[in-house]
C-alpha cells in the first residue's frame, strides 16, 4: 500500500492490489480519471527542492477542463487552465525535518 498526500483534499492511494483512489479538489472527476495517476502525485510530491517563480513552484501539474458557469440565469461554458496539483500548501508550516507541520499562527512558529 502506497500513499501520497499532497495536502488537505489532495492525495493518492495506491493499493496491494493495484486499485488506485486519487483525489484533486477543485479538479473534474473526468479529469482526475484521464489524467490523474500514483506516480504523478509521487513526482509532484517527490520534485526537486520548492523553486518559487511568480507565486507557482516549477514542479506544479497544470489540468485543462471544460465546465459550466451560470450567472444571472444565464450559463456559460467556462475553459479553465489551473492548477491541479501541488504541493505548496498555504494553511501549514513546514519544518525543518520536511514532514512535520504546524498550523500557521501556532505558538511555536513565533520568531522573537
Amino acid at each position: 500500500m502506497s500513499f501520497s498526500g499532497l495536502r488537505s483534499k489532495c492525495y493518492s492511494l495506491l493499493t496491494c492490489t493495484g486499485k488506485q483512489k486519487n483525489t484533486a479538489a477543485g479538479v473534474k472527476k473526468c479529469v482526475k480519471d484521464k489524467e490523474l495517476n500514483h506516480e504523478l502525485y509521487r513526482k509532484v510530491l517527490k520534485g526537486p527542492e520548492m523553486r518559487m517563480l511568480s507565486d507557482q513552484s516549477l514542479e506544479d501539474h497544470f489540468i485543462h477542463q471544460m465546465t459550466f458557469r451560470s450567472h444571472d440565469h444565464t450559463v456559460y461554458t467556462v475553459d479553465q487552465y489551473k492548477v491541479g496539483l501541488t504541493r505548496y500548501d498555504d494553511k501549514r508550516w513546514i519544518l525543518q525535518d520536511g514532514v512535520t507541520t504546524r498550523p500557521h499562527g501556532h505558538y511555536l512558529n513565533r520568531h522573537d
